[in-house]
């Protein structure tokens, strides 16, 4: 079959997809910033970095190694933020040798450990265990991000970390003044704030990651486009992010609606169609071979 029939070839298929709106700036499934923290959370998250910037130029713990240990942690917590921040651009890893470097570099950081006994020890570990998790379970969302645009999140959100856990009076003794105690509460400060965004993030794309929910609809589907059945309106020319799951893979598309029946009946379903703007020679081929199986099928059984 030539490039110009396959482009052209369409058949009814039944199986699952996801559609929503292309955002102002172009993006497909993507949240705004402002939808996961408020511009003052943000801001709290900018002052509480200062804020550590500036004990861990305290000579005397820099002397000790205090600073050294919280500034690894902090580290650590940079590498959940710095793949937070790759999720949230939602354009995948932008250098695999920065990725890779990253990775090893994390790699290298440590558990806190102490000799002798320690109240501290049990909550700096908690703390460790919980971003090296983060960092696992956003590695594994980039790694398996659909062209390095869409994510799906697969674990449940988390309580956030809770100092109260572990150590008590540690807040009360931030607020004197303690270098240990100011570092430690803006260190789980941090990581509260993010663990938020990360739950925010899930919870607005709860129903893009629950794939094996998504309904089976019948879909008029080609390398060229596709036409579903909708009651929701689609003004012409209007640009969709378009993700059908296909045998055990995916393929995303970014389209226009081309066209769209007219009804009297606000509930009525109606027959609206969508060219591809931009989809991958890649997934193009999967749509043909995927409609090419089913028209076997269909002709076998008939």
């Amino acid at each position: 079959m030539g490039a110009e029939k396959r482009t052209f070839f369409r058949f009814d298929v039944s199986l699952s997809y996801y559609l929503e709106p292309m955002n102002d700036q172009g993006c497909c499934l993507q949240a705004e910033r402002s939808e996961l923290l408020s511009n003052q959370e943000f801001q709290a998250i900018e002052d509480e970095k200062q804020q550590l910037d500036s004990l861990f130029q305290d000579s005397k713990h820099i002397q000790n190694g205090g600073v050294q240990l919280f500034d690894e942690l902090n580290q650590k917590l940079d590498f959940m933020v710095w793949l937070l921040e790759l999720i949230l651009q939602g354009s995948g890893i932008h250098s695999l040798e920065e990725f890779q470097a990253r990775k090893a570099l994390n790699q290298k950081i440590t558990p806190p450990m102490a000799k002798g006994s320690s109240k501290i020890l049990p909550l700096l570990q908690g703390f460790f265990s919980r971003v090296d998790d983060y960092i696992a379970e956003l590695i594994d969302v980039i790694e398996h991000g659909i062209h390095g645009k869409i994510f799906l999140y697969h674990k449940p959100v988390l309580k956030p970390f809770k100092i109260e856990s572990y150590v008590k009076g540690l807040t009360e003794l931030a607020q004197k003044g303690n270098w240990l105690a100011r570092v430690i509460t803006l260190l789980v400060s941090r990581l509260n704030h993010y663990e938020k965004l990360l739950a925010n993030l899930k919870k607005a794309y709860r129903k893009l990651s629950d794939y094996e929910a998504w309904p089976i609809e019948k879909v008029n589907l080609g390398a060229g486009g596709f036409a579903v059945y909708t009651t929701k309106s689609y003004a012409n020319a209007e640009k969709v992010c378009a993700l059908f799951k296909m045998d055990d893979g995916f393929v995303f598309g970014e389209a226009s609606c081309v066209y769209q029946s007219n009804t009297l009946n606000a509930e009525q379903q109606m027959r609206t169609a969508f060219q591809f703007d931009e989809i991958s020679p890649e997934d193009c081929a999967h749509i043909v071979r995927f409609l090419m199986a089913k028209e076997l099928e269909f002709h076998a059984k008939t």
